[in-house]
């Protein structure tokens, strides 16, 4: 059984740490589903798949990755607000 591609609408730490450290585990051992999933993530991965990388290649996998946020009004108004617009 391969993790989730989907996340819950909740995801607690501890359950995104276990589905990470199945996905390590499941890679060294040569999975194809698990190598199919990290390697469009990180091409040449350091080996052994640290958790990092684990948790980085479901999250750009996951349901929560693939949604678009409406981001540029709020990058706006940051930006405004720290006087960055300024800089350029």
């Amino acid at each position: 059984m391969t993790p989730s591609k989907f996340l819950p609408s909740h995801p607690s730490f501890e359950s995104i740490r276990k589905q990470a450290k199945k996905l390590v585990r499941q890679f060294a051992a040569g999975d194809p589903d698990s190598v199919t999933r990290v390697h469009p993530q990180l091409p040449t991965p350091i080996l052994p798949l640290s958790l990092r990388d684990a948790q980085f290649a479901l999250a750009a996998t996951s349901s929560f990755a693939q949604r678009s946020f409406p981001l540029k009004p709020v990058s706006d108004k940051l930006v405004s607000a720290l006087g960055w617009g300024q800089l350029a």
